[in-house]
């Protein structure tokens, strides 16, 4: 769907354990920056995923370019046969220029992780400085640490997102895994800080 202020996509499909990697993946190949993103998983074990990008050359023809992501996102997401499946390396994120003020006033990210009132999921907050596949990152992250995502909001305000994740996964219950995984997801947001300094 074309809409004024940029593309919406939405995904609905069988859960797979790396489909938002793959949906992110995906769409940093064809030079989309994520703006907002609601991520749902069904009690059914259905994705249920809404996306708004934006072309990072504001050039591109949006509905020839929705035409594209339909067709060829549909293929991207068909189901992987996990016996066959072969472990490649993370796909290349076409660059974006990153802006004077964020390059100038680069800040370190938060992260917290906090149990839910019955301890089956956790919530992962994160603010941080935006970047070029980011996401795709994050997600990767996920799939490194077997951590299923449940729920997400992804919202991303000038050279900053704001995201939160409902996730689970029952080595998180080890408060050494939940560590790891913490400092993994800062240590990743925190690539950009560093280079920027």
């Amino acid at each position: 769907m074309v809409g004024g202020t940029g593309l919406q996509i939405m995904v609905y499909t069988h859960d797979q354990s790396d489909l938002f990697a793959r949906i992110c993946d995906y769409l940093g190949q064809k030079g989309l920056d994520v703006q907002d993103a609601r991520i749902h998983t069904t009690k059914h074990n259905y994705a249920l995923d809404s996306f708004v990008v934006l072309p990072m050359n504001a050039s591109r023809d949006l509905r020839s370019l929705a035409d594209i992501i339909e067709h060829e996102l549909g293929e991207v997401l068909q189901p992987v046969d996990s016996a066959t499946e072969q472990k490649s390396p993370k796909p290349a994120v076409q660059a974006k220029r990153q802006s004077r003020l964020s390059r100038a006033f680069p800040f370190a990210p938060i992260v917290e992780l906090q149990p839910d009132e019955g301890s089956q999921h956790w919530r992962l907050a994160l603010v941080a400085t935006d970047r070029p596949g980011l996401l795709a990152e994050l997600a990767h992250t996920f799939k490194d640490f077997n951590v299923s995502l449940q729920m997400a909001k992804v919202m991303t305000l000038g050279e900053r997102v704001e995201d939160v994740f409902v996730i689970s996964s029952p080595s998180l219950s080890q408060p050494r895994q939940q560590r790891q995984f913490q400092r993994a997801i800062y240590d990743m947001l925190s690539t950009e800080v560093a280079n920027a300094a």
